[in-house]
């Protein structure tokens, strides 16, 4: 099995020939915070509030037939982001920042479903929240 990258345990990025789990796509967003100060005559005034957290965002597609068990990762997913666990998240044996990230949102869509219920592929998509 060759490991890819991960969020802790509950989510390991991985090829091999009984399974593979990859994300599409990673963005992370980085801002900062400001306020505006609107005098009586003039423009407004700026100023510099500090930087605000940062934000992950992954895309991936579940494949039964690549190995996934969809309904379990899922729960298992959803079982990390409601106990607000955080994981350092790491790509390529490097770790995208010096802090951890809690798990913050998840969307899901169901590509294919069969009859029983069984959900043969599906896209996720995970956002993180810097933690401190």
């Amino acid at each position: 099995m060759r490991k890819l990258g991960s969020w802790g345990k509950d989510l390991v990025f991985s090829v091999s020939s009984d399974k593979v789990l990859t994300f599409k796509k990673l963005n992370r967003e980085v801002s900062s915070r400001w306020a505006s100060h609107t005098p009586t005559f003039g423009k407004p005034k700026r100023e510099f509030l500090g930087a605000d957290l940062e934000t992950i965002t992954l895309d991936i597609t579940l494949n039964a037939f690549l190995g996934v068990n969809i309904t379990k990762t899922i729960k298992k997913l959803e079982s990390a982001l409601k106990i607000g666990r955080a994981n350092y998240i790491v790509i390529g044996g490097k770790r995208i920042a010096n802090y951890k990230f809690n798990l913050t949102k998840i969307s899901e869509a169901y590509n294919v479903v069969y009859r029983d219920g069984f959900i043969s592929e599906a896209d996720i998509t995970l956002t993180f929240t810097e933690y401190h």
